[in-house]
């Protein structure tokens, strides 16, 4: 083979699409290259710690080297369990995901970009891309990163106070935020606890939790006597684990923080024994 020869058989493969998941969250099983412009695109999914009831709900990657012209991507590999039966499909004739071009405005794919095998059950999306690279997700991302700057905005609140109160399977800090007005008494207060992303993959919950943060810390009369009233106790995620590594439903060690909240494991789910822990503290 001639050095120009080799060059080319170097450089042909990294000229096509390439799938990345090398982010916060980023998921996708085994990808197939059918043509230059058609990908099958494995929905990884995750099993619970008996490798049963795999959900496969989210996914997240990104696309780049794309070209502009017309590109076919099939979402594959969907069927799992729910409560010990299956098959079920958490990806369905109904789901539409969302793209970005920048990581940051998100939309979902339109009605005519999407189609459904009953045959195998899969979802096809069929799209022209209008830049060279995007990201694709079951719905709207909310990272970690996005956490750290939604308080780095209000890091000089005087209500606002964040710790850490114990560590994951994976050694993450597990973070509990209070919003509060500390000029007045507690005892004079109501207490709410409030928990988001038990389950990784219901980014829903997190902007949920990003707008109620934003209210209760702004200038709003309505957010000022809130805070007069109540001590706000927030758990913002839940799973940090599975939020970076792009898991489901589980924690590293197979767990449902859900499920299994009355539960009280150290070891296989250090994440609900810290936060019970910092509930009865604070009770006690």
């Amino acid at each position: 083979m001639t050095m120009l020869g080799l060059l080319l058989a170097l450089l042909l493969p990294l000229s096509g699409i390439r799938v990345l998941t090398n982010f916060e969250g980023g998921s996708v099983g085994k990808v197939e290259q059918v043509s230059p412009t058609h990908l099958r695109c494995a929905v990884q999914g995750q099993s619970d710690q008996e490798h049963r009831n795999r959900q496969a709900n989210w996914y997240y990657f990104e696309l780049t080297n794309l070209p502009r012209q017309p590109i076919t991507l099939d979402l594959v590999d969907l069927a799992g369990e729910y409560n010990y039966e299956g098959p079920a499909y958490s990806v369905t004739r109904g789901t539409r995901p969302v793209y970005s071009y920048d990581g940051a405005d998100w939309r979902h794919f339109s009605d005519d970009e999407v189609s459904w095998d009953e045959r195998e059950p899969h979802l096809t999306l069929h799209f022209t891309p209008e830049q060279d690279h995007l990201w694709i997700a079951h719905v709207t991302p909310y990272t970690h990163k996005d956490l750290v700057a939604l308080l780095g905005a209000f890091h000089k609140s005087p209500y606002l106070e964040e710790l850490s109160v114990g560590r994951t399977v994976e050694g993450r800090e597990i973070p509990l935020i209070t919003i509060t007005n500390p000029k007045i008494p507690d005892a004079n207060k109501k207490v709410i606890w409030l928990m988001f992303r038990q389950h990784a993959w219901e980014t829903g919950s997190s902007w949920a939790d990003d707008g109620a943060v934003r209210f209760l810390l702004s200038k709003d009369e309505r957010a000022a006597r809130l805070r007069d009233q109540v001590i706000y106790k927030i758990f913002p995620l839940a799973d940090p684990d599975g939020i970076a590594d792009g898991g489901v439903r589980y924690n590293r060690n197979g767990y449902d923080l859900n499920r299994n909240w009355d539960t009280v494991d150290p070891q296989k789910m250090p994440e609900i024994a810290a936060q019970r822990r910092a509930i009865l503290d604070w009770v006690d």
